[in-house]
């Protein structure tokens, strides 16, 4: 395809999504990003593997990628709420957890969404642009090797994180137990004494965080996750799974009741809270498994589409668009307009405090203008909430 297309790659992981879709282009660009709270390694093995040109550019930088490429893929709302105003942006979904975050209403902005399945679909199609083409991070997944390779444990990172949880169940554990860890890559920098624990454990064996995890978990006998998009991985491979869901409190919303991860997860495996009675949890999970099948097919079918070929349907969806076959309806198009005017308006107002701020202008003339961007957010904030709960419904009840 001689489409110019760039790919922002914030982390290693996002390129096993990439990689399958950009071995289909003449030339694409990676454009490996920079960020300071969170400075993921690109290593010269991983660079030397990118078969198209590379760019390095800080998070702040990234907009000079609009109109040098004719396509932007990205996967996060950092990414689209840059607002490219002439690449197409195409927002990619990675995950099939934490729908709050994952189905918000940032995807407005992106010129289109390219959901995994008829799940995700539904519950973004009613307030945006979107198009089922499957996930091109299992294209290639039938050919895995199947079992033999004990646990595998798989966290989310951060509020949601069962990882103090597990750490804590390990002296209930087998000590012949082989078990595996497969961390968030985002752990490296807020779990660290936690890491070192497992570290410490002979019976542990830590994978690299950026490696490709399906081969892991193909190998697993059974996958422990919590409200990690792995639970989805280790599903697709049909693997056995148990699900570690400890009470937390978000500092961020991210997941709620109606999130798959929670609502079905009775369909999925069996579920436990704390550390007690982990292993027979576990045990449950591996030798009750058929009493999951019927569930978890249900589920299948519902959340996967394009098995296998995934990288292909994307490719011709971008032709699609890029021919113009992707236009939204009027109804559509202002509410992307109306959204986007909130984030630049409460951008310039927030400019605008920063200047008098820097200026020293006096405090009651950088406190009024604070004020007008507070209040401005807090109206985005209230506008942000009514999509999310009003469009999910509205799409679920249609």
């Amino acid at each position: 395809m001689s489409i110019r297309v760039g790919f922002i790659i914030s982390h290693p992981f996002q390129y096993q999504f990439y990689a399958p879709i950009a071995e289909k282009l003449t030339e694409p660009v990676f454009v490996l990003e920079g960020r300071i709270s969170t400075p993921f390694t690109f290593s010269d093995e991983f660079i030397s593997q990118l078969n198209g040109s590379v760019v390095r550019l800080d998070t702040s930088e990234l907009l000079a990628l609009d109109g040098l490429v004719d396509v932007v893929f990205c996967m996060t709302p950092i990414h689209v709420l840059k607002l490219f105003k002439v690449s197409k942006v195409v927002a990619l979904q990675y995950s099939m957890a934490k729908e709050i975050y994952q189905y918000g209403p940032w995807r407005i902005a992106a010129d289109l969404n390219m959901m995994q399945g008829q799940y995700s679909h539904e519950r973004v199609s009613g307030f945006c642009t979107s198009e089922i083409v499957g996930n091109p991070r299992y294209d290639g997944c039938s050919s895995l090797e199947v079992g033999g390779g004990g646990l595998l444990y798989m966290p989310t990172y951060g509020d949601l994180s069962s990882l103090s949880h597990f750490v804590g169940a390990l002296p209930t554990l087998p000590a012949d137990l082989n078990i595996r860890v497969k961390l968030h890559h985002a752990s490296e920098f807020k779990d660290k004494d936690l890491i070192e624990h497992l570290r410490r454990d002979p019976r542990v064996e830590l994978i690299d965080g950026y490696a490709n995890a399906m081969k892991d978990i193909a190998r697993a006998d059974v996958v422990v996750s919590d409200y990690s998009g792995a639970i989805f991985d280790a599903l697709y491979l049909n693997r056995p799974i148990a699900l570690l869901q400890p009470d937390v409190h978000q500092t961020i919303l991210r997941t709620d009741a109606e999130s798959i991860e929670i609502a079905r997860a009775q369909d999925i495996g069996p579920v436990v809270a704390s550390g007690t009675d982990f292993y027979d949890v576990i045990m449950r999970a591996t030798l009750e498994k058929d009493a999951w099948k019927e569930p978890r097919e249900r589920l299948r079918g519902q959340i996967f589409a394009h098995e296998g070929n995934s990288a292909d349907k994307i490719i011709t969806v971008v032709a699609d668009l890029m021919s113009g076959a992707y236009q939204p309806p009027s109804a559509k198009r202002e509410l992307r307009a109306t959204y986007i005017r909130y984030i630049e308006e409460n951008r310039q107002l927030k400019a605008a405090a920063a200047k008098a701020a820097a200026k020293g202008a006096r405090p009651a003339t950088i406190a009024a203008t604070g004020a007008q961007s507070k209040k401005k957010m807090s109206t985005y904030k209230r506008v942000e909430k009514f999509f999310y709960r009003n469009f999910k419904r509205y799409v679920l009840q249609r």
